[in-house]
């Protein structure tokens, strides 16, 4: 699979991943598409951990999913200690 595949199939392009990793002071994005597509052939571990993480944050922005019920939890009390 290319690199804009594997992004594609977690939902995001790999110009939104790039961008959501932010961007540099000249406006630049911090990891550029070619980096990306590099990674991907060097290093696939690093790539497939950054769509994995980035798609997770990019795709739950867009729909909030409902938190879960709270179960309440056991407290442990201290021992009392007699002064």
């Amino acid at each position: 699979m290319t690199p804009s595949q594997i992004c594609k199939e977690h939902g995001i392009t790999l110009v939104k991943l790039s961008r959501s990793l932010g961007y540099k002071e000249n406006g630049q994005p911090v990891v550029s598409e070619r980096t990306l597509i590099n990674w991907h052939k060097n290093k696939p571990l690093l790539f497939k951990a950054v769509v994995l993480g980035q798609s997770k944050l990019i795709n739950s922005s867009k729909q909030p999913k409902p938190l879960p019920a709270c179960q309440p939890r056991i407290s442990v009390q201290k021992p009392h200690n007699p002064d």
